[in-house]
């Protein structure tokens, strides 16, 4: 029932969300509050393809499309779509979903269902009043005209249950129904169509190449497809991040990086945000949509149960990406900052150590691989807490001056480190130039 009156005390709300795709306005709000609610219409989708009739049962079945006028089919669609259930929806299978949806009238004081009937239809309502009623108490009311529509019935549906309310009609309305075999069918088809999609793609991803079939499996199951429009912001510098993304198609530009960091476009095949789930820390830059997206979104839970096994993977690959943020390794190939990252040395540090001193002559470079750091100057705190995947010290690669800082360990700290020496034998055959790094708080 879309009404938050008659739903099932067991089951989730349903919940408005606006747009097949995400759009410039809802990204206004928290955007991965809007994913997690697409991660519980998977779920329920899910639910809905393995309760649906077997094959045998469906050979031979056809949905039955029924014409309908454009400006009835809009406001069908509309509706729909302010369900999470129907939001990710491809859009072939959503026009689908339209499509068969069959004409219905009723009288003034029609009973559309009854509570505690099972199920067997959900409901568009194009014109008339209805009453909602909870054990013969009136809870709500629904209201439809020509501008708005009103979806209810879907949740015995979803869920495969008893109807959880009574819905009357107070005048003569007109309905649009759906019955449970078109709905089950069409449901089971797109998660089959979109898990078909989804492997091919990610079988292309040389990240996922250590995974077990069985990982594999499980991943291709777990993600959910998450299509962006043009200039859309995917998530926000200082964001509690709870996803992880692979691009499927279009590009996204990474901006507000810290200083040391360039703005920088990635592509169909290339991943991020995996940086906020591997440290807990808030997101380190803001992600917007180019152009038109298609992006696969994996949560926390599932991050973690299926990715971990490639922990050192994403390790390596974070670690390049740092490498090639920072301004003397800019234009070096993939290849060369992979012989670059080959060159460092593993290094620990209890906490209380001062791994750096300010002052001091520097001679080797660091990026926190465990653990966490601060950073001082003149007595002040300019850091108080530098997680992993952070890096610190690389114009001791270039030049002898003085350290502008000190950086201590505030906690047990494991670093990559790339000493200068070993450094300065790499760069001329790499035609590494010395530029000079720019940063205000250069240490």
């Amino acid at each position: 029932m879309g009404c938050a009156q008659s739903a099932p005390k067991s089951s989730p709300q349903s919940q408005p969300v606006g747009g097949s795709k995400i759009t410039t306005k809802e990204s206004e709000k928290t955007n991965e509050e809007s994913i997690e609610l697409a991660f519980k219409a998977k779920k329920q989708r899910d639910a809905v393809f393995s309760e649906s009739p077997s094959a045998e049962a469906l050979k031979g079945y056809v949905p039955i499309k029924v014409p309908k006028s454009a400006a009835h089919m809009k406001l069908i669609k509309a509706c729909l779509l302010e369900n999470y259930m129907f939001k990710t929806l491809a859009d072939t299978d959503l026009k689908l979903l339209v499509d068969v949806m069959t004409l219905q009238e009723c009288s003034r004081s029609e009973t559309i269902f009854t509570q505690g009937q099972q199920g067997d239809n959900l409901y568009v309502a194009m014109s008339g009043s209805f009453s909602v009623l909870v054990n013969n108490k009136k809870v709500a009311s629904l209201e439809a005209g020509d501008s708005s529509a009103k979806l209810f019935g879907e949740l015995a549906l979803l869920y495969n249950s008893p109807r959880a309310a009574t819905v009357k009609a107070d005048t003569a309305g007109v309905l649009y129904s759906l019955n449970s075999t078109a709905f089950k069918f069409i449901i089971a088809q797109s998660a089959a169509s979109s898990r078909l999609e989804i492997k091919k793609f990610l079988s292309k991803i040389p990240l996922l190449d250590k995974l077990t079939d069985e990982q594999f499996d499980k991943l291709c199951d777990t993600v959910e497809l998450v299509p962006y429009e043009e200039n859309v912001t995917i998530f926000k510098r200082g964001d509690i991040g709870n996803i992880f993304y692979m691009i499927k198609e279009g590009v996204v530009h990474l901006s507000q990086l810290d200083s040391q960091y360039k703005d920088h476009n990635l592509k169909a095949g290339d991943y991020f945000g995996e940086i906020a789930l591997m440290t807990g820390q808030p997101r380190a830059a803001t992600a917007t949509s180019k152009e038109k997206c298609s992006l696969l979104a994996l949560d926390r839970l599932n991050f973690d149960s299926i990715l971990g096994p490639l922990a050192d993977v994403l390790e390596i690959n974070q670690n390049m990406r740092i490498i090639g943020s920072i301004k003397i390794f800019d234009s070096l190939s993939r290849e060369d900052r992979a012989k670059v990252l080959k060159s460092f040395s593993v290094e620990n540090f209890a906490a209380g150590d001062s791994i750096i001193r300010q002052g001091e002559t520097g001679k080797k470079f660091y990026i926190i691989k465990e653990g966490t750091v601060k950073v001082e100057a003149n007595g002040t705190v300019l850091n108080k807490e530098m997680p992993k995947g952070n890096h610190f010290g690389e114009m001791a690669l270039l030049s002898d001056q003085p350290r502008a800082s000190t950086v201590i360990a505030t906690s047990d700290v494991q670093c990559f480190v790339l000493d200068q020496a070993v450094f300065k034998k790499i760069a001329g055959d790499l035609n590494i130039s010395k530029e000079t790094d720019k940063r205000a708080e250069a240490v």
